[in-house]
């Protein structure tokens, strides 16, 4: 079963954090102290160059992130009115400290500490309305926070980004 997760990535935190996590890689060694030797080791057999593309997600989607599932969860960046990025889940953890890292927290203190780790990172240019029409919502829906589309829409989702990708 293969989801798809709508991530919005528009506001100017998102955009500043884009550039230093999900738009260019980041080493693992530069993380590796914030992680478990179990989740290193695990994201090291992931990604053998070394090399991880990194997001994240504030506490109060965890109902979204919990949809996730490694190598079967394509995620959907946006940016404005199109869909940017493109890249598939490998790894999930509960991590404050690296999310805070990495981040920052924003104006209210938070993290996104729901973090989650991408391989197969690649620029893609869709608009947003499309993906919406394929998964079956109001084509103008801005991707207000998090969301994880479940099959059979997704599978309508992944069918239309492989035809804009051929």
């Amino acid at each position: 079963m293969a989801t798809v997760a709508l991530q919005p990535a528009t506001s100017k935190f998102a955009r500043i954090n884009a550039a230093k996590t999900l738009e260019k890689p980041i080493k693992l060694q530069f993380i590796r102290r914030f992680l478990s030797e179990k989740d290193y080791q695990q994201l090291e057999q992931m990604h053998p160059d070394g090399i991880v593309h990194v997001w994240g997600v504030k506490f109060e989607r965890v109902p979204q992130w919990a949809k996730m599932f490694p190598k079967k969860t394509l995620v959907l960046f946006r940016n404005g009115n199109q869909v940017y990025l493109r890249g598939i889940v490998t790894f999930t953890t509960f991590n404050e400290k690296l999310a805070e890292h990495l981040w920052g927290p924003d104006e209210y203190g938070d993290t996104w500490g729901l973090v989650y780790f991408l391989k197969s990172v690649k620029p893609i240019d869709v608009s947003a309305s499309k993906v919406n029409e394929a998964a079956g919502l109001e084509p103008s829906w801005n991707w207000q926070g998090f969301n994880v589309v479940w099959p059979p829409a997704s599978s309508k989702v992944i069918e239309l980004i492989k035809d804009i990708v051929k």
